[in-house]
């Protein structure tokens, strides 16, 4: 998909970020449903930006819990 304009970015690089990002808020969502976290929307919002490594998801909702 290389036909928007250049202003934009390269339209390959862009969908691939795209992807990466919503695989590491699909993880978040996954992993609160799993751990029955109470609020999935609020743990999310609190754990997911977009450099999150997913491997630090089970420190993230054992401190959350703490609090």
């Amino acid at each position: 998909m290389s036909d928007s304009p250049e202003e934009y970015g390269m339209a390959d690089t862009l969908n691939e970020e795209l992807a990466r990002q919503l695989r590491l808020a699909n993880d978040v969502v996954s992993y609160a449903i799993k751990e029955n976290i109470p609020n999935v929307v609020t743990f999310t919002k609190e754990t997911y930006y977009p450099g999150f490594d997913p491997a630090t998801l089970e420190e993230k909702a054992i401190f959350r819990r703490k609090n």
